[in-house]
């Protein structure tokens, strides 16, 4: 791993008996300026079996039942002062009576090179109150407290979530629109606002380039008809002209004719200055061309670009299903890095309106696939399992260190040119829908970019 890195590894201990106070611990001596964490992942039911999902912190401890495989994830955390070399860990596996069952070493290697502060791709998703308030039990003066406690857990993770803890105007948002960590943030929100009242967030937002930069209009999602399209610019017109300067993205994922002689494409050029395609739209056979001017990937080449995924596309394409290979979580980011992408966004983290339970059921959106499990839900409430803040998946992980390698491949490119990078991702993935489903393979190539690009600068 770099410095400034998240990086874990797994030990699954499977029983034929309940047994209650299993023990893993570190019995090797700390190294300065890296942290040892102990997650316990959580089982949750699929369509077909369970999958290892949520993860709540642990010191170690955790019950076995019968011929259930539990799993404890273990994560390194570097930071700007790690020094660069090669550390051996030991870690126990005790019984209840505290005999050790097994010792477990683990070698980490740090690089030469540090990733930046804040993660280069922006991130962002929805984090809906009401379900917090929902799931967290907790009554409607608290949702100002549980609703920040998400946006922290998220930002550590490179998401933004859309609405700041605070509203703008407060005196409070100034520190979170200044931090670096914090990419983007949606002016507009779900309630629709006066003209007055966007004003008054344009003309504060006016008075510090580094706020305006980083504040964005999204006032329509995924226009799919000739008078949605007209809606949606004619929302976008309004926008620009009331605030002028502020970046606008409408997300969408398919492409029509409007009319004589114009596509979705052609439209959305006058509307937004974000472009946000499904990422399944750099698939030719996916998206039309109706006036044949060429695919999304050659049109929208060296602009400002973010792409999304949501309940599909589907098992063809990576995504961030519950019942996914892991690595394909991971290996979008490398996509993104591949097709010239430079931001992702999630629709939502917290939905939760059509389960009692995250922790027992991830059909989170039954009405359009029952087979998908997790789609806009990467968080688990906390109080479930007796905690007062929210906990992770392990597609959240990943998706950290997606951000993670996509930093490492630009640095890469730095150094080594773009046409070496590509040259190791394409043993990889070539394209959306050409990706290798050896986690093995992905883990060699990873390592061999870090090293090389190790060796070049220590």
């Amino acid at each position: 791993m770099a410095k400034r890195e998240s990086e874990s590894f797994q030990i699954s201990v499977n029983s034929f008996n309940n047994v209650n106070g299993m023990t893993l611990r570190q019995v090797s001596s700390d190294v300065n300026n890296i942290s040892v964490e102990f997650l316990e992942e959580y089982l949750v039911m699929t369509n077909d079996e369970p999958y290892p999902d949520g993860m709540v912190p642990s010191n170690g401890s955790f019950n076995l039942k019968a011929k259930e495989t539990k799993t404890m994830l273990v994560r390194f955390k570097t930071n700007n002062d790690t020094k660069a070399g090669t550390y051996t860990y030991k870690f126990e596996l005790r019984s209840p009576s505290g005999w050790v069952l097994e010792t477990y070493t683990v070698t980490l290697t740090v690089w030469a090179f540090t990733l930046p502060e804040a993660f280069t791709s922006e991130g962002l998703s929805n984090l809906n109150r009401a379900a917090i308030i929902n799931q967290e039990g907790i009554s409607a003066e608290q949702e100002e407290e549980y609703y920040k406690r998400y946006y922290d857990f998220l930002l550590d993770y490179g998401i933004n979530a859309y609405e700041l803890p605070y509203d703008i105007l407060d005196p409070r948002a100034d520190a979170y629109m200044s931090d670096p960590r914090v990419r983007s943030f949606r002016v507009d929100k779900y309630t629709p606002l006066t003209d007055a009242e966007l004003t008054a967030y344009y003309n504060k937002l006016k008075t510090n380039p580094v706020w305006l930069e980083k504040a964005f209009f999204y006032p329509y999602d995924e226009p799919t008809t000739i008078a949605k399209l007209s809606d949606a610019k004619a929302l976008c017109d309004h926008l620009r002209e009331l605030c002028p300067g502020i970046d606008i993205v409408v997300p969408f994922f398919n492409n029509f004719e409007y009319s004589a002689n114009t596509d979705v494409l052609d439209l959305l050029a006058g509307c937004t200055n974000i472009w946000c395609p499904k990422a399944s739209c750099w698939d030719t056979a996916y998206i039309a061309d109706p006036l044949n001017r060429g695919s999304v990937e050659y049109r929208l080449s060296g602009q400002n670009l973010w792409w999304y995924v949501c309940w599909e596309p589907g098992s063809l394409y990576c995504n961030l299903y519950v019942n996914e290979r892991g690595v394909n979580h991971r290996e979008l980011f490398w996509q993104q890095y591949l097709c010239g992408v430079e931001g992702f966004l999630y629709w939502q983290s917290n939905t939760w309106a059509q389960v009692d339970n995250p922790w027992t059921n991830m059909a989170t959106v039954p009405e359009l696939n029952s087979f998908v499990y997790g789609d806009g839900s990467l968080l688990y409430p906390g109080s479930k399992v007796g905690r007062d803040s929210p906990c992770a998946s392990l597609r959240l992980e990943s998706i950290r260190n997606g951000f993670e390698d996509y930093d490492m491949l630009l640095l890469a490119e730095q150094h080594f040119g773009k046409e070496w990078v590509l040259s190791k991702i394409n043993q990889v993935t070539t394209s959306v829908r050409d990706h290798a489903s050896d986690d093995a393979l992905f883990a060699r190539i990873r390592v061999e970019i870090g090293q090389a690009l190790s060796n070049a600068l220590s």
